[in-house]
C-alpha cells in the first residue's frame, strides 16, 4: 500500500470514529408500562412533572401518553419550561391518531433546543376528562433516560397552558407528557 493510500484510510478512520462518537440516539425521556391510565375528574389543569439533567441533552418532540394506544379524543397542548419559568418550547398533539406513536405516547416535532444540567418542567393542558393520565402512585415499570432525574409530579390550574410550578410529591406521575 502507497503512503498516500495508508493516509487516505487512515484519516477516513478518523472521520468515522469521531462521527460515530458524536452520534446522538432518540429515546423518551421515560418510560412506563402503564397501557392505560385514569381520567381528570375536575379540569382544566395543566399536568406534568419536574425534572434535573445531568447533562446536556437535545430535545426534538414533545409527546403525550395515549391510553389504549388508539387516540386521543382531543388535542392537548404541551409545553417544556425552565427553572425561571421561561417557555422554552410547546406544540399541540393533535385528536385522533395522526401524531406517530411510539411506545404509548404520541409525538409533535418542535424546534431542537439544547437543555444544560439543570432543572425544568414539562406540562400538557387538559380541559376536560376525556383523554387519561397517569396518577401519583399509578406508574408501573418507571424508568428515565440516563441524564435524567425525574424529582416531582407538578400541576398549575389555569385553564390555558401554564407552568406546572405547584409539586405534589415525589411518586412519579402526571403522565402526561414526555419529550
Amino acid at each position: 500500500m502507497n503512503a498516500f493510500n495508508k493516509t487516505v484510510r487512515t484519516a477516513l478512520g478518523a472521520v468515522l470514529l469521531f462521527v460515530s462518537m458524536g452520534t446522538a440516539f432518540a429515546a423518551p425521556a421515560f418510560v412506563i408500562s402503564n397501557g392505560t391510565g385514569d381520567n381528570l375528574g375536575n379540569p382544566p389543569f395543566t399536568l406534568g412533572w419536574r425534572f434535573t439533567t445531568s447533562g446536556p441533552i437535545s430535545v426534538t418532540n414533545l409527546g403525550l401518553f395515549d391510553s389504549s394506544q388508539d387516540g386521543l379524543a382531543e388535542r392537548h397542548e404541551i409545553g417544556l419550561w425552565d427553572s425561571a419559568g421561561n417557555l422554552l418550547a410547546s406544540t399541540f398533539i393533535g385528536a385522533g391518531t395522526t401524531d406517530p406513536l411510539v411506545n404509548q405516547f404520541r409525538y409533535a416535532d418542535i424546534a431542537d433546543i439544547l437543555l444544560g444540567a439543570g432543572t425544568y418542567q414539562i406540562g400538557a393542558l387538559y380541559t376536560s376528562g376525556l383523554d387519561a393520565v397517569i396518577f401519583p402512585g399509578f406508574a408501573s415499570g418507571f424508568a428515565t433516560a440516563p441524564t435524567i432525574q425525574f424529582d416531582q409530579a407538578a400541576f398549575n390550574g389555569a385553564g390555558v397552558l401554564s407552568n406546572p410550578d405547584q409539586g405534589v410529591g415525589t411518586d412519579a406521575a402526571y403522565f402526561g407528557p414526555n419529550f
